[in-house]
């Protein structure tokens, strides 16, 4: 499920960072909700929202942490409440790992966080290839 607040409508998809699910150019249809039907969103869910500094663009991404949910990354691995976290879709372009202390650390590893009440982190499924909650923090649902 696509969501976005605001008016129904189709929208490219703008980067590679949804890939292989959804390859840049595609076109999708973007399903309005509203603030009190967010508290519906599933770990899974596929969720367009304004980026948190360039307003104007749409990021397309997927929920990988409900409020609450403490998310740690180790080595291009996720971990959710300290399982690890099984994801078919994820797609790992570049066989590097990045250590702390590294340029692209944020990339690969994600010191413990906790996601805060009434919002979501997101990621994109081609992990090595996406601007997501990994550099901006979890997206606000109010």
């Amino acid at each position: 499920m696509i969501l976005q607040l605001g008016p129904v409508y189709s929208m490219q998809i703008p980067s590679s960072s949804m890939e292989p699910t959804l390859p840049k150019g595609s076109f999708v249809q973007v399903e309005t909700t509203t603030p009190l039907l967010l508290e519906t969103l599933e770990v899974g869910d596929i969720v367009a929202f304004r980026a948190p500094v360039e307003r104007e663009q749409i990021l397309v991404k997927r929920v990988v942490g409900l409020p609450v949910d403490r998310l740690e990354l180790r080595d291009k691995v996720l971990r959710r409440n300290g399982a690890e976290v099984e994801e078919a879709f994820t797609q790992f372009v570049d066989d590097e790992v990045f250590a702390t202390g590294d340029e692209l650390a944020v990339r690969d590893q994600l010191a413990p966080v906790t996601v805060p009440e009434a919002a979501v982190f997101v990621m994109g499924d081609n992990r090595d290839r996406s601007y997501d909650s990994r550099s901006f923090g979890a997206v606000s649902l109010r």
